[in-house]
């Protein structure tokens, strides 16, 4: 029963560190379209290097494909390196094969870590805090302050 997400946890959430992005994303659970226009608003900034896309567990990002197809076309817009950290083999061969087809998107189970934050070139200064960051989020901790890295409409520990 510990496995299972808090509902009250939004599950979709993100943590800036400094030029990247990591997101992360409760497995096969639903992410209602209001939350995900926020992710999309959220990767669609100027000067995003890259972004950390991890799913806990063995499940998958529940998204749909019309939510896949915005985020995507984001990317490539943007022209910035996504690595996607996952034990769900089938979103892994998924990835890979869409990777083929163009794009800078490639899969990671999660004891590679430090491959999908090299994939991203991020700063090796920069490693530990995204490290720290995505622990946070699976761990469902919200940020200090602010609202720039927690999605609007979802209570944070204490507010709610």
């Amino acid at each position: 029963m510990g496995d299972l997400p808090d509902l009250t946890l939004p599950p979709a959430r993100w943590r800036y560190v400094d030029d990247h992005m990591v997101l992360f994303t409760e497995p096969n659970v639903a992410i209602p379209d209001d939350l995900w226009d926020q992710v999309l608003l959220a990767i669609d900034v100027e000067g995003l290097r890259g972004v950390l896309s991890a799913t806990g567990g063995d499940g998958f990002a529940k998204i749909t494909k019309k939510q896949w197809r915005m985020a995507a076309s984001i990317t490539r817009q943007r022209g910035y390196a996504v690595a996607a950290v996952t034990q769900h083999r089938i979103t892994l061969a998924m990835t890979r094969a869409a990777n083929w087809l163009g794009g800078n998107t490639v899969a990671f189970k999660w004891v590679h870590l430090d491959d999908a934050l090299e994939h991203l070139a991020m700063p090796h200064q920069l490693r530990q805090r995204a490290s720290a960051a995505l622990q946070e989020l699976r761990d469902g901790i919200p940020p200090l302050a602010g609202t720039r890295d927690w999605p609007e409409g979802w209570a944070r520990t204490g507010d709610d």
